[in-house]
C-alpha cells in the first residue's frame, strides 16, 4: 500500500530551508512532485501508459515463447505394459543374472544388475573359479549399452535402412550363397571360446561348406597362445 506523506507546513514568517537544489530552483515543480513516488511515469498520460503496458506484455510473451522453442525435452515415449510377463520381473526391485563377459583370451564372469530387463549395473562373481574381480573394460561395457554413439540402425549398402529390409537383403544373400555352396561368401569373426559362438559357426559352415570364416582381432593374442601351447600344452589358456 502507497503510504501518503504529510509534509508539515512551512512557517510564514522566519527563515525558510531549501530542502533541496531542485527546491530552490524550480520553487512550484518541486512541491507538485512532493508525495509522488515515480515522478517520471506519473507524468505519461493514460494512452501513453497503456501502450506501455502492451508493449511490454509483447515483449514478455516474446519471451516466453522463445523460451518454449530453444528448451530441450526428452521425446515421449509411452510406457507399455507386458503382453507376455517375464517370468521373476517386479517393477522397480532388480533382478541379478550370473553370466560372463567374452575377452580375446577367454570370458570375464560378473553378476548383472538388470531393472525391468535393463542391465543397470556390473559386479564380480565371488562364486565363480576364476575369482570376483572385475577389470576396467569390464566395468565400463554397462555403459556401451547406452552410449548416444551406438549404432540405432543397420546399414544395407552403406545406406540407412530398416530391421525388416535388413533381414530381407540377409535372408537373399544366403538364398544366393546356397546356389554355390557359400563359396563367395566370407565371414570376419572375432576370438571367442563361448561353445554357442562355436556351435552357431558350425552349424553356418554346414549350410554353406564353402564359406570362409576370417578371424580378427585389434589386439592379437596369438603369441600369447604359442607360449601358453609350448609350456603348458595344446588347448591350455592363461587369464
Amino acid at each position: 500500500m502507497k503510504r501518503i506523506w504529510n509534509h508539515p507546513e512551512e512557517p510564514q514568517s522566519g527563515k525558510r530551508y531549501w530542502r533541496s537544489t531542485d527546491e530552490l530552483e524550480s520553487r512550484s515543480e518541486f512541491l507538485n512532485k512532493l508525495g509522488v513516488e515515480f515522478p517520471a511515469g506519473d507524468m505519461l498520460d493514460e494512452t501513453e501508459r497503456e501502450n506501455s503496458r502492451r508493449d511490454f506484455l509483447k515483449l514478455m510473451g516474446a519471451s516466453t515463447a522463445m523460451m518454449g522453442l530453444v528448451s530441450c525435452r526428452r521425446p515421449l515415449t509411452n510406457i507399455l505394459p507386458y503382453t507376455d510377463h517375464v517370468e521373476w520381473i517386479v517393477p522397480g526391485k532388480p533382478l541379478l543374472y550370473a553370466t560372463a563377459m567374452p575377452s580375446p583370451t577367454g570370458a570375464v564372469p560378473v553378476v548383472a544388475i538388470t531393472h525391468e530387463g535393463r542391465p543397470t549395473h556390473l559386479q564380480g562373481n565371488p562364486l565363480h573359479p576364476l575369482g570376483g574381480g572385475l577389470n576396467s573394460f569390464a566395468q565400463a561395457s554397462v555403459l556401451d549399452l547406452y552410449d548416444p554413439e551406438r549404432s540405432q540402425f543397420p546399414l544395407v549398402k552403406g545406406q540407412k535402412s530398416t530391421w525388416e529390409a535388413a533381414n530381407k537383403e540377409i535372408t537373399a544373400l544366403v538364398e544366393a550363397a546356397k546356389k554355390t555352396g557359400g563359396s563367395d561368401v566370407g565371414v570376419v569373426v572375432g576370438s571367442t571360446t563361448s561353445p554357442t559362438a562355436n556351435r552357431l559357426l558350425g552349424e553356418l559352415k554346414s549350410v554353406l561348406p564353402q564359406i570362409k570364416l576370417y578371424g580378427y582381432e585389434a589386439i592379437s593374442a596369438e603369441a600369447q597362445s604359442l607360449s601358453n601351447k609350448d609350456l603348458l600344452g595344446a588347448g591350455v589358456k592363461t587369464f
